[in-house]
C-alpha cells in the first residue's frame, strides 16, 4: 500500500472508530469468544476494510493473553544489560525496515510495535535492510547487550542470505521454526520479538522495537498509530 491508502484508513476520524474496535475485540477475546468469529462481529459492526481489520487484529489481545505477557515482560533496563538476546529475525527486521520506509507502524494494546502487514513466505532485500540492521545493532549496544542470535524461518526465501548479513553484527542461524526456538529459550535469555504467541510462551523477554523506532533515532518522525 502507498501513502495515501494509509492516510486513508489512519486519519483522525478512522482512528477513533480504530481504537473502538481494538476495545471491543479485545473485550470479546477475553471472554472466550473465537478471534475470527469477533473480528468479523467487530468488522461488519464499524464498517472496517480487509486492512483495517489487519490491524485491529494485531492490536488487541484478550485480558488474559495481556497479564501473561506483562508478567514475562522484562522492563528494567539494568536487567537488560549484559544479556544475550535471542532476535525474532524477520519479524523485528521487517518491522523496523516499515519504519524506516515511513509505513505507520502499530502501537498495540500489549506496548509491542507491529507493523500492519506481517510477512508471508517471500521477503526480499530492500533499501532500509543494511539500515535496519545497523539501527537495531546500534540501539542493543547502547542498551549494553552482551551478544545476540538472529534466527531466520527457513521455509522464508533469502533466509540464509539473511542471516549471512546478520552475522556482520552477532550470531545467526537458519532454523525450521523460530517461534519454537524463542518459546523454549532458556531463562537466562532474553527474547526479541514482536509476536505475542512467542512473548506470551517465552519465558523472558524485552520490548526492544519500542527502543528503536523512536523520534530520536530515525532521521524523520516514524509513524506511529496507537490503537491501544
Amino acid at each position: 500500500m502507498n501513502r495515501e491508502e494509509h492516510v486513508a484508513i489512519f486519519n483522525d476520524h478512522t482512528l477513533t472508530l480504530l481504537r473502538s474496535a481494538t476495545h471491543d475485540l479485545s473485550w470479546l477475546m477475553s471472554r472466550g469468544y473465537t478471534t475470527l468469529a469477533s473480528l468479523k462481529l467487530v468488522g461488519d459492526r464499524y464498517g472496517l476494510h480487509r486492512e483495517a481489520r489487519a490491524a485491529v487484529k494485531r492490536a488487541a489481545c484478550s485480558d488474559q493473553s495481556l497479564q501473561k505477557r506483562s508478567q514475562r515482560e522484562v522492563t528494567c533496563l539494568d536487567q537488560v544489560r549484559g544479556k544475550t538476546v535471542w532476535i525474532d529475525g524477520f519479524n523485528v527486521l521487517i518491522t523496523v525496515e516499515r519504519a524506516l520506509r515511513g509505513d505507520p507502524i502499530l502501537l498495540c494494546r500489549d506496548g509491542v510495535m507491529r507493523d500492519i502487514a506481517g510477512i508471508h513466505g517471500t521477503y526480499r532485500r530492500g533499501p532500509h535492510t543494511s539500515a535496519a540492521f545497523q539501527l537495531i545493532h546500534q540501539t542493543l549496544h547502547q542498551l549494553g547487550i552482551r551478544q545476540t542470535r538472529w534466527l531466520f524461518d527457513r521455509p522464508v526465501s533469502n533466509s540464509g542470505r539473511m542471516a549471512e548479513q546478520a552475522r556482520a553484527y552477532g550470531e545467526a542461524e537458519v532454523v525450521r521454526d523460530p517461534d519454537h526456538d524463542l518459546k523454549h529459550a532458556p531463562n537466562h535469555i532474553l527474547v526479541l520479538s514482536g509476536d505475542g504467541e512467542v512473548i506470551e510462551n517465552t519465558e523472558a523477554w524485552f520490548n526492544g522495537l519500542a527502543k528503536v523506532i523512536t523520534h530520536e533515532h530515525f532521521p524523520t518522525d516514524p509513524w506511529i498509530i496507537k490503537l491501544s
